[in-house]
């Protein structure tokens, strides 16, 4: 009895797991298409102003923005360095249509072997540039350090006078919070918060 209840349990979490990468997979084939249009428009307005250098490496990190995020962030888990590559792609990418939005990304890794879910924090990033105002004295704090197996990753942004009272939430953040419970059941920690006009995102992983 002890075993068929085990294998019933282990068959109910490979279940879960299943119908949470469709979901995965659904969300990767959307990529958001703002994204994509603002970041193909940027780079059109760049060729067309002559500025030849700089819209060559928005096309290279457009390339291999789409490269890891459709092929090959098919796995599991994946190193934590090619996650942060990613962020700085897209950043990179995002900032090209701003006009006063102060962006800053720090990072901080002890060693540089530690593996995370793919795309988790993509949600995060995505929000805080969607739900940006872009007014004078704007901007995006991103903040992520992994010390002795811990992850700690913190995003900070000024709320403008159209966003306040906004709720956060959709499918991409829905979908965060199911990764979190199969890949970091009780293993993680994750808060929002608003004060004094800052929205604020803090998360925290035992890898």
């Amino acid at each position: 009895m002890a075993i068929q209840s085990f294998r019933s349990h282990i068959r109910t979490l490979e279940l879960a797991k299943e119908n949470l990468q469709l979901e995965f997979n659904f969300l990767k084939a959307q990529l958001n298409p703002h994204f994509l249009f603002n970041a193909m428009n940027n780079i059109y307005g760049l060729i067309l102003s002559g500025d030849k250098e700089k819209s060559a490496g928005l096309v290279s990190r457009l390339s291999e923005l789409l490269r890891y995020t459709l092929y090959d962030s098919n796995e599991d888990l994946m190193p934590i360095e090619k996650e942060l590559k990613l962020i700085s792609d897209y950043i990179e990418l995002e900032k090209v249509r701003l006009n006063d939005t102060k962006v800053n990304f720090k990072w901080q890794l002890d060693h540089n072997d530690y593996h995370i879910a793919p795309l988790l924090l993509m949600p995060l990033i995505d929000n805080a540039f969607k739900y940006n105002n872009d007014e004078e004295g704007s901007y995006i704090d991103i903040f992520l350090d992994v010390l002795q197996g811990r992850f700690r990753f913190t995003i900070e942004n000024g709320i403008g006078e159209g966003q306040k009272g906004r709720t956060v939430g959709g499918i991409g953040i829905n979908n965060l919070k199911k990764r979190l419970e199969l890949y970091y059941k009780n293993n993680h920690w994750y808060e929002t918060s608003v004060l004094d006009g800052v929205y604020a995102v803090n998360l925290t992983i035992q890898l």
